[in-house]
């Protein structure tokens, strides 16, 4: 302390820089530390040092010199760039996302607990194993599939078709297969829907289904069904209780297509059942029945077959199934080919064996009035066969299937009515039995056998009128089980190509009025089809790509001329066909709900279907689809498992084993 006169002055301590000053509303941003004097902070803004001092440094920021110099650095002058965070696929996903689709299409989810540990070495980080892939498939990669098909239907008019089934476990399921026009395909679709659970088989119960299902899970419109497909079951097609007629209380433009290969196969089992000799049927099923269990027997009569035809092999029985469509026309035609070596083969078995059914079928087989049966069914059964081939493709012209049927029926029917007769042969008000040719000529076939087994005058009678017997059961069997709306699916041939390329076709309106009520959507209908064969179209061969084309045409306006001429094209084109797409959705269940996978969940199994039948549906297999990254994504993250309960997670994930 200095003592200057009387005057005490006190001994003075220089302000240092406090680092926490950097943090105050005022001074933030801008003030710093001097490097070369801690007494001292710099203004980054002006470029100048100032003194390390709180208010000091307070009026300085108050300053116009400092106001000025900071505008440039104001975060409301500075465009704010959008951030999007960048979430980045990893390798181990991609692999893991990979096994999983690879198991939902081709094998059991059991057997990724192995390939997971088979992939460790040269994919580091993989972990994939039944419980992690089961819900993989559930919530992540089966979802993603159902979201395609639910944007590629969108809002395009569609029909279904369904049955009833029981899986493994003997729950009653009722599959479901929707049928539309695909935009980003450019071709009809008819893919797999979903499974459901019905605890009964009354129309009730399948209608609320389906309503479920159309609605809620997949979002559709209930008016934009055009067509409902299923089998001749009272449930389905009752006239007032049926599901059909139910849901067309609700849907007044709906149209019935009962399942032709069922009818077929009805008609034929009738025909067969009430006309033919019980010889027939017996000859097919226990020829079948006596090698299929035992290789003594087949190796002893491949000996006996080698021995009369020069070593060859003979091709094997097959079994005349019940429950299949028309099963019975590839076993006559095997059993046909062989018969004189199934007869010594016989011969000789009954002396060897003392066996009753060995006596029983070589009796069978030395009666030439059972060659000359199977002879002459096996035309007929080759004809119905062709005709249900067409029905179960997928690729036949849906216009002219119709058509085709009738052929087939109105051959029938020509071979046992007398020429002269002047009927409507598909009323069903007109008896036949009026109208019998009393003489039928049953072919060249059915008159050669004869002549090569020499039957007899006597014989050939008895065989005739059987033949005859079965034709006109045949017929009148086929005539009952044809579509109630024959005559509006026959119209169906109005679109094909063949058709709308001509200049002068019949008029469609009638056609129109089935499906639509919109006058002036029926005017415009006219009025395209009047012009449709002036334009000069690329497609001439195929009905379906024809439509296609029309659909994708645009004039000079970028208008599509022939629109409502297209809409009502796809609805009519939309229609089922046949169950034979839902019968291939019940033998993929069967597949991958079997007897060591019994207690599989509906949830899992309708996923796997879905994937199956996307991949399907689009070409590809597990190794030429790349999910998008979108999906990845989730694989290892909390959405790939859902919150249901763990007991039915462990239902789902240990009972699913190969």
């Amino acid at each position: 302390m200095v003592i200057l006169g009387i005057f005490v002055v006190p001994k003075s301590y220089p302000q240092k820089y406090r680092k926490e000053w950097e943090k105050l509303k005022d001074l933030e941003g801008w003030l710093e530390n001097s490097s070369r004097d801690n007494t001292k902070a710099n203004c980054k803004y002006c470029k100048v040092l100032l003194n390390a001092k709180l208010a000091d440094l307070y009026k300085h920021s108050k300053t116009t010199k400092h106001i000025q110099s900071a505008k440039p650095f104001s975060t409301k002058r500075q465009q704010v760039l959008p951030f999007v965070p960048i979430s980045v696929v990893t390798n181990r996903q991609r692999k893991e996302a990979q096994l999983c689709l690879y198991a939902a299409v081709h094998t059991s989810i059991n057997s990724v607990d192995h390939l997971s540990d088979l992939h460790k070495e040269s994919s580091e980080g993989i972990s994939v194993h039944r419980t992690k892939c089961t819900q993989i498939i559930k919530n992540i990669i089966g979802k993603h599939f159902q979201q395609i098909l639910t944007q590629d239907i969108g809002t395009s008019p569609y029909s279904i078709i369904i049955d009833e089934s029981t899986d493994i476990s003997v729950l009653k399921i009722l599959g479901i297969v929707i049928r539309y026009q695909s935009d980003d395909l450019k071709k009809t679709v008819s893919t797999f829907l979903g499974l459901v659970n019905i605890e009964n088989g009354t129309a009730a119960c399948i209608v609320s289904a389906i309503k479920t299902l159309l609605q809620q899970d997949y979002g559709l419109d209930l008016k934009k069904l055009q067509g409902i497909g299923t089998d001749n079951a009272s449930t389905m097609v009752g006239i007032n209780n049926g599901v059909f007629a139910k849901l067309k209380e609700e849907v007044p433009h709906l149209i019935l297509v009962r399942c032709v290969c069922h009818s077929l196969q009805l008609a034929l089992s009738k025909a067969t059942e009430h006309t033919l000799p019980r010889n027939t049927e017996f000859i097919i099923k226990e020829t079948y029945n006596w090698f299929a269990s035992s290789s003594i027997r087949q190796l002893a009569y491949q000996n006996v077959y080698k021995t009369l035809n020069d070593g060859n092999m003979p091709l094997q029985f097959l079994k005349m199934c019940e429950t299949r469509w028309i099963s019975i026309e590839p076993a006559v035609k095997r059993i046909k080919d062989q018969w004189e070596t199934l007869r010594d083969h016989f011969n000789i078995v009954r002396l060897s064996d003392n066996c009753y059914t060995a006596e029983l079928l070589h009796s069978m087989y030395n009666d030439p009035n059972n060659l000359v049966y199977l002879t002459f069914i096996y035309p007929i059964l080759s004809i119905v066969q062709k005709t249900n081939k067409q029905f179960e493709s997928a690729t036949a012209d849906p216009t002219k299937l119709l058509s085709d049927l009738k052929n087939f029926y109105a051959s029938i029917v020509t071979m046992i009515v007398n020429p002269t007769a002047k009927i409507d042969i598909y009323d069903l008000n007109v008896n036949i039995d009026n109208y019998l040719d009393p003489n039928p000529y049953l072919g060249f076939v059915f008159e050669n056998a004869c002549h090569i087994n020499g039957i007899g005058i006597e014989d050939k009678a008895v065989l005739k009128d059987r033949c005859t017997a079965f034709l006109i059961k045949l017929a009148k069997e086929m005539r009952n089980r044809l579509p109630d709306n024959l005559k509006t699916l026959e119209k169906m041939n109005f679109l094909s190509v063949f058709n709308v390329l001509k200049s002068n076709k019949l008029p469609i309106t009638e056609l129109a009025l089935k499906f639509t009520n919109n006058d002036f959507n029926i005017n415009n209908i006219e009025m395209q089809w009047a012009n449709i064969h002036t334009i000069e179209w690329q497609e001439k061969n195929n009905t379906e790509k024809f439509w296609i084309e029309v659909s994708m045409y645009r004039d000079a306006s970028g208008e599509n001329p022939f629109l409502d001429l297209v809409t009502l094209a796809f609805k009519i084109l939309c229609l089922p066909h046949s169950n034979a797409d839902v019968e291939r959705v019940f033998s993929q269940m069967n597949i991958v709900k079997d007897k060591l996978r019994n207690r599989m969940k509906l949830d899992l199994l309708n996923n796997i279907l879905h994937i199956r039948f996307g991949l399907r549906r689009i070409g590809k297999c597990c190794k030429d689809y790349n999910l998008p990254d979108v999906v990845l994504r989730h694989i290892g993250t909390m959405a790939a498992y859902s919150a249901e309960d763990d007991k039915e997670n462990i239902a789902d994930i240990e009972n699913i084993l190969l």
